[in-house]
C-alpha cells in the first residue's frame, strides 16, 4: 500500500527535471541548454576539452571482437539504430521501419564500409547483405561493444531514440533521420545532418513548411497525441529520402565531393532559423547541422 501511496504522491509533486539541463543557473529544455553550451565551447580558443576516449586496453579488446566477427583491421564501419518501441505507448511516432534503411546500408557496404545493425533482439530481424552485421542477433552482442561500437564508427545513423548519444560522446558525427520532436535539432553540431519525419497539415493538406516545424509549439510535440489533436500527420521518410542523407554524410566526410548547392541552401536555412529562434529564450539559439538536400528542396525554396 506505502508503494503506491508514494507513487501517487510522486505523479503530484514530481518536477520534471529530466527534461532539462542547466545553464548559467537556469534550466532549458536539453536541446536548448545544449545548444547554448556547443555555442560557447566554440567560442573558447586553445580548448583542452576532449571528447571520451577508450582505453588502449579496451581498444585491443573491441579489435579482437572484430577480427572474430571478420571485420579486416583498418575497415571502416557505420551504426545504425532504428527505433522499434511498444505500440500504443505515446511514442508510436518515434518508431521507424527497419526496411526502408536498405538502400542506405547498401550506398555504404558499396563504398566498402560495414554497417552494424544496433538494438536488441525485439527488433525485425534485416536481410542478409555483404557488409550488414546484424548485431543483437549474433553471439557479440554486448554493453561493451554497444560502446565500442558507437565509440569507433565512423559516422551513427541514429533516429529518436537513445543510442545515438554513444557516437556524438566519442565525437563521431551522426545522420538523424525519421526524427521527431524536432527542436533536438538545436543539440547538434556542423559536421552532423537532420532529417526529421515529414509533417502534413489534415486540413490544408499540404506540407507543414520547414519555419514552422523548427518552431513552437510544432518543434516541441513528444507525444502522438498532441499531433494528433493539433491536425498533424505524420509520413515517415522513405528509403530514397534516408539514402540521400546518408549519402551526404559519406560526401562530406570524403571532403572531395561536397555538394555546393547544400552548402548553399543550408546556410541560408540557418540564417532565416536563428532569425526566428533568436528571441524565444534568454540566448539566442544557432542552427549548426545540415539538412539534407532534397529535404530542402522539398520544403523550402
Amino acid at each position: 500500500s506505502k508503494f503506491y501511496k508514494f507513487r501517487y504522491f510522486n505523479k503530484i509533486f514530481k518536477v520534471p527535471l529530466e527534461i532539462v539541463l542547466p545553464f548559467k543557473k537556469k534550466h532549458y529544455p536539453w536541446p536548448i541548454a545544449i545548444n547554448f553550451i556547443n555555442q560557447s565551447m566554440n567560442k573558447i580558443k586553445n580548448s583542452d576539452f576532449k571528447f571520451f576516449k577508450l582505453s588502449e586496453n579496451d581498444l585491443k579488446k573491441g579489435r579482437l571482437i572484430l577480427n572474430k566477427i571478420g571485420i579486416p583491421e583498418n575497415a571502416w564501419y557505420v551504426t545504425l539504430h532504428i527505433r522499434q518501441g511498444l505500440q500504443s505507448q505515446g511514442h508510436d511516432h518515434r518508431n521507424s521501419n527497419p526496411l526502408t534503411y536498405l538502400k542506405a546500408i547498401k550506398e555504404i557496404t558499396s563504398r566498402g564500409g560495414y554497417v552494424f545493425r544496433m538494438g536488441d533482439k525485439s527488433m525485425t530481424q534485416l536481410p542478409q547483405i555483404k557488409g550488414l552485421i546484424d548485431y543483437p542477433f549474433s553471439e557479440y552482442k554486448s554493453e561493451f561493444m554497444d560502446v565500442f561500437l558507437g565509440a569507433t564508427c565512423k559516422f551513427c545513423v541514429g533516429t529518436s531514440s537513445g543510442y545515438y548519444s554513444i557516437p556524438i560522446y566519442f565525437g563521431k558525427p551522426v545522420v538523424l533521420v525519421n526524427f521527431l520532436n524536432v527542436m533536438e535539432y538545436y543539440s547538434l553540431k556542423s559536421n552532423d545532418i537532420f532529417l526529421p519525419k515529414n509533417l502534413l497539415d489534415k486540413i490544408t493538406k499540404k506540407p507543414i513548411s520547414i519555419k514552422r516545424i523548427f518552431n513552437s509549439p510544432i518543434g516541441y510535440y513528444g507525444t502522438d497525441e498532441e499531433y494528433k489533436k493539433n491536425n498533424i500527420e505524420i509520413l515517415d521518410n522513405n528509403d530514397e529520402e534516408i539514402k540521400c542523407a546518408v549519402l551526404e554524410m559519406l560526401d562530406n566526410l570524403d571532403g572531395n565531393k561536397i555538394n555546393q548547392e547544400f552548402l548553399n541552401k543550408n546556410k541560408k536555412i540557418r540564417e532565416e532559423l536563428d532569425s526566428i529562434n533568436n528571441k524565444n529564450y534568454e540566448f539566442p539559439l544557432r542552427a549548426m547541422a545540415h539538412l539534407p538536400l532534397n529535404f530542402l528542396n522539398k520544403y523550402y525554396s
